[in-house]
Parts: C-alpha cells; structure tokens; sequence
C-alpha cells in the first residue's frame, strides 16, 4: 500500500477525481492489467465498520480480485490515518484467508457535485417534499462517483457491506429504499450493487479478523458533521418517510443526467444540472464567483 501520507493529502485537498481521475492516482498500465481480470470487484470503504462488513461479502462470493475505493464528500471529519491503517491490515487479511488479491485503495469524489446535489437546495427540497436529509442523495452521490472508475476496468460490479445491531433504528442512508434506487441508478450504467447485510453477533466471522475497531472509535474515524440530522431528540427515527417523488423527480434523474455527461467526456455543471432538473425549461444560469 502507499505511504498513509499521500492519501492524506488526497484527502485534504478533496480533488474533482470523478470528471478526470489522474493518472498518478491510477496509471494506463495497470487500468488495461486490471481490464484482464474476469472477477474485479470494486468495494465500498466508508469508515472502519465497513471494512469488516465488506470481509463478510467477499466471504459469500466468488472474486479474483478486490478494488476498495473511498469516496469523499468534504462533509468528513475525524481520524483519516487510522481507516487507512485498518484497511492495510484488511487487505493483507484477505489475501491471506481468502485467497483474493487486493489492490490498494483508491479515493474518490466530487465535493462540487455532491453541494449541488445534496446541499445547495436543502430549503428547496424540503419545501416540496416536507422531508428532506442530505443522507438521501449522498448514497447516490457515492455510488454516482464510482460509475465512470467501473467503466474504465470494465467492472460490472460494486461491492459493500453493513453489519447491523439488532435495533429498530432507522439508518436512512442504508434504507430499503436508498439502495432500491441505488441499486436502480447504477444498473442503467450496467453495474450490479451487491449489498451484504450482517446481524452483529456474527462479528466473529473469518473475514472480519483484521482487527476492527472499538464502536467509540468507529464513531470518531471518517464520520460526517451531517451524522444523524434526521434522528429525533427523542427517541430514534424508527420508520423511513416516503421519498418516492424525491428521488424520481430530483435525486435520480439529477445524478443520472452528470454521470451520463462525464462518461461522455463533456464538463459538467454539476449546479446546473441540479438546476435544470428541479426547474426544467426555465433556463436558470448559476451564478459565477470569482475568489478575488
């Protein structure tokens, strides 16, 4: 794996890798190596707790090779240093116990698009559909970013795991509806999402020996300043508020219509793609800004 440092610093800068991923980050060489694999998988790191879940997954399949990515939003906080060093620990673990090369991790994201898709709009949105979090979109956003990485390997497929409490609380970002149209949004670009979910007592499991952390640590390492906006004061959120016209009428087509326009080579206003959709026809312009 690379030196810790260089993903920092990836990291601190929060690069656009989604419209152009560089090739430092990923050379020529080893996108055609990786295009000959016949089971490359792309899995789905978002904290320490998905590196176990996601050792669960690759338990119950039949994989030749494991591509973890990191998506960044620019809403992260907390110990970066530490889920790169578990995932280190991770990728040794699962060469050794089963059998499946990992390649070292790839850190991806957009911040541009995910403001324009879950952040500009937050008042809008709630106005029309009297609910709204950014947790909804930000799935999208993650799975949206991975699409034109799949497509350059030849991917058809995008791994990620949960291990679940045995609680009735909601997690609104890993709902049944979330990864139904999740799900949705990256079978239209010809990728499977295939989602593991593990009830916490089985923890123990094989795949889950590369040391998992403490839940308070869990709770500090890669963990989002948005974390829980949707909880009550009172007691936890125990049921999911339809948001069918939420996602068909905004979150999808929105991010459909950028990823459609990246894959295709042409830059993209991620604002005003967000824009069109929310008033098609209107021909709004947004707003340039200059740092002086």
């Amino acid at each position: 794996m690379k030196p810790i440092i260089d993903y920092l610093k990836i990291l601190s800068e929060k690069p656009d890798t989604f419209y152009h991923l560089p090739e430092s980050l990923l050379p020529f060489e080893q996108i055609e190596t990786l295009k000959k694999i016949p089971r490359l998988v792309v899995g789905e790191i978002c904290g320490i707790e998905s590196i176990a879940a996601i050792g669960h997954a690759l338990d119950r399949k039949s994989v030749d090779a494991f591509l973890p990515t990191i998506v960044y939003t620019g809403t992260e906080y907390g110990c970066w240093k530490t889920v790169l060093s578990k995932l280190n620990t991770f990728k040794k673990t699962v060469e050794k116990l089963l059998r499946i090369y990992c390649l070292d991790p790839i850190l991806l994201g957009a911040p541009a698009f995910w403001w324009a898709l879950n952040g500009r709009f937050m008042h809008e949105l709630n106005s029309r559909y009297k609910f709204y979090s950014p947790c909804l979109g930000c799935r999208l956003y993650c799975y949206a970013v991975r699409v034109p990485l799949c497509k350059k390997l030849e991917c058809a497929e995008i791994v990620h795991g949960r291990i679940n409490a045995n609680t009735d609380r909601v997690t609104i970002n890993t709902s049944e509806e979330v990864m139904y149209y999740s799900r949705t949004l990256l079978s239209n670009f010809g990728i499977n999402l295939s989602y593991t979910r593990t009830v916490e007592e089985n923890k123990d499991h094989a795949a889950s020996k590369s040391d998992s952390a403490s839940s308070e640590e869990d709770n500090f390492c890669a963990c989002c300043v948005f974390k829980d906006n949707y909880q009550l004061l009172r007691g936890y959120l125990v049921e999911t508020p339809d948001n069918k016209k939420y996602f068909e009428q905004f979150a999808l087509p929105a991010t459909a219509k950028i990823v459609s326009r990246v894959l295709a080579g042409k830059k993209t206003d991620y604002l005003q793609e967000a824009m069109d959709t929310l008033l098609p026809g209107e021909k709004l312009k947004t707003k340039k800004e200059f740092i002086r």
